[in-house]
């Protein structure tokens, strides 16, 4: 029968039920590991789409002074756009120098997004008069999908936990 070791050390021998010996469970962890990747590169390519979708709403901004309705909505996205980059800087720092407030700060960053992205789908629905389809429901779908998966893993995660105990 194959012998269960601990997956941190690598020495020790283990029960099955279990993913560490004692000593390595006592243990915070040293580094982002794990799925902890996923968040951390999403934090990364975050602040470059965020970037990219102010400089194209600033640029539609000129274009549509002559409809106000229009405009206020690319104000408002500039506007949220500014806000979800300081608070992903924010969730940035605090993640990679794994403090402790960095799981609420994720937590956060995901409600921001899914409460954002529904004020966008009623906005262009009821303010601009498109009809709600798939490429209208599109983004807040994956703000809710995000959150759903995330808001969890940051609330229970033994790895979450362990990771950011500064």
């Amino acid at each position: 029968m194959d012998k269960w070791i601990c997956t941190k050390c690598g020495k020790t021998e283990i029960s099955q039920d279990t993913e560490y010996c004692e000593e390595c469970s006592e243990k915070p962890f040293n580094k982002i590991g794990g799925w902890l990747y996923l968040p951390a590169t999403g934090l990364i390519l975050a602040v470059i789409f965020i970037i990219y979708q102010f400089k194209v709403a600033a640029e539609v901004a000129s274009r549509v002074a002559y409809y106000s309705t229009l405009q206020n909505i690319v104000i408002f996205t500039m506007v949220a756009n500014i806000i979800l980059l300081l608070l992903v800087f924010h969730t940035a720092i605090l993640f990679f120098n794994k403090l402790k407030q960095a799981p609420s700060f994720c937590i956060l960053l995901c409600l921001s997004n899914v409460i954002i992205q529904g004020i966008m789908v009623f906005l262009v629905t009821n303010r601009l008069g498109y009809s709600i389809s798939y490429d209208t429901l599109l983004p807040a779908l994956q703000a809710i999908a995000t959150a759903a998966i995330w808001i969890p893993y940051f609330m229970v995660s033994v790895r979450v936990k362990r990771t950011f105990v500064n």
